[in-house]
């Protein structure tokens, strides 16, 4: 095994053993438990040029040719669609999705396979760097700790570019899928990644684990992803969002950006959006989710279960039914162990819970913490001036808003789980006064 450190910038000589320049990089050609070293690119002063590995006799300490300068040099300079070794994995970014952590891609292993000479692995260890430093193996071993002077070598099979199409550029790990990551961790994770390799990743995610893992990134975070992102990206990931949280995430975007992505979006979606963006921040308006369930207060008990069938696909967390009637007006509140413990052809309004907390659309969010600990909530219907039930405000809310923003990140966030629930809003139900 020799390493990409130990070859950059040795001297290459032709049959005759004359110098013709020396190792600027290799290029190669992907594979899936290996990567092909197809040619190694001579640097002179006349310019970088490709010469096919075939034509390498030995490459150690010196690199020999075993043809002439003429016609090594005669194969022509390097091409926009080779993928060069050093530029486009040595020093960049990996996500580990095992450790969940970002590593640094130190040095690069290569050894013979199969009569070829190929990648087999990459280097995230200190002695990776201590080799590039030019610290010989044996000085770094003295120098370093035994278990940190093993080699940290990871297999070229569990490395592949973040974008199917990509030659170049950023990599990942993928010894668990990254779309296996709990988002709360991939959104930590790209605290520590440049602004373009978390567009890669985002690029890289299925649509349901991209809105899980925006819908947890930092603020800052959001923005510059939702701006840096394509359009096209951009909505398909906010389809897999709640209308509240979409409105979060505008909010932090320049006007004309939100107006574009509004405009793209479903029209009942960014109806609801808009909505909610109209009220003023750090209120219940601002704050409610408009993903809830309402029922009819005529309706009987087996028509409001029918009901809940229809839409429990749509909903990962119903713990109360929210009874209007025909205006839209707030008339109480149900659990579900009322309605399957009643009997089925009981119509609801004569059982409903009528003594609720309730806020309006302009409550501050600090009355709304203090109902909440009174009570203690799941959440709390938000109505408008006329009673006209609008949305709700749940815990997950408070805590996140509220919060002193050190105690917040400690917390357990969001209970997201994998795809399927992307489709399920993170709605929890109404406590009542009566029913704690």
């Amino acid at each position: 095994m020799i390493y990409l450190s130990h070859l950059l910038n040795k001297t290459i000589i032709d049959s005759r053993e004359n110098k013709i320049g020396t190792l600027e990089d290799l290029i190669i050609l992907d594979g899936e438990k290996s990567a092909e070293v197809v040619a190694i690119v001579c640097k002179n002063r006349d310019g970088l040029f490709r010469i096919p590995i075939n034509l390498v006799e030995v490459i150690e300490h010196i690199i020999k040719l075993s043809v002439s300068r003429e016609r090594a040099l005669n194969f022509g300079t390097v091409q926009p669609d080779d993928l060069h070794l050093k530029s486009a994995i040595l020093d960049k970014q990996l996500i580990d999705t095992d450790g969940l952590k970002v590593i640094r891609v130190n040095d690069v292993a290569l050894s013979t396979v199969g009569g070829k000479f190929c990648v087999i692995g990459v280097d995230s260890g200190v002695r990776g760097l201590m080799r590039r430093l030019g610290i010989n193996d044996s000085i770094s071993k003295a120098l370093l700790k035994s278990k940190n002077s093993v080699p940290n070598i990871i297999s070229w099979e569990f490395v592949a570019p973040l974008e199917p199409d990509s030659k170049h550029l950023r990599l990942k790990i993928e010894r668990k899928s990254i779309n296996s990551m709990h988002p709360a961790d991939l959104a930590e994770l790209m605290e520590d990644l440049s602004k373009e390799e978390r567009v890669l990743v985002m690029k890289s995610l299925d649509t349901n684990m991209a809105a899980d893992a925006l819908a947890e990134a930092e603020p800052h975070i959001q923005k510059g992803l939702v701006e840096d992102m394509k359009i096209k990206r951009v909505t398909s990931i906010l389809d897999k969002m709640t209308a509240d949280e979409i409105a979060d995430l505008l909010a932090l975007t320049n006007d004309s950006k939100r107006e574009e992505i509004l405009s793209i979006m479903k029209p009942e979606i960014a109806k609801q959006v808009k909505e909610i963006m109209k009220y003023p921040e750090d209120t219940a308006g601002a704050l409610m989710s408009t993903e809830f369930i309402s029922i009819p207060w005529h309706m009987t008990a087996e028509q409001a279960i029918n009901k809940i069938r229809e839409l429990a696909p749509s909903h990962s967390k119903i713990y109360y039914l929210y009874v209007v009637n025909e205006k839209g007006e707030l008339e109480g509140v149900l659990s579900l162990r009322q309605l399957i413990v009643v009997q089925p052809n009981k119509r609801v309004c004569d059982f409903i819970n009528t003594q609720i907390a309730k806020v309006d659309v302009s409550t501050p969010k600090q009355h709304i913490a203090m109902l909440f600990s009174k009570y203690s909530l799941l959440a709390l219907p938000v109505v408008d001036e006329h009673g006209i039930l609008k949305g709700i405000v749940t815990a997950h809310d408070i805590i996140e808003n509220v919060m002193p923003e050190s105690w917040a990140k400690g917390r357990v966030k969001r209970n997201r789980t994998k795809k399927p629930t992307r489709e399920a809003s993170d709605n929890s139900g109404q406590a009542n006064k009566k029913e704690k």
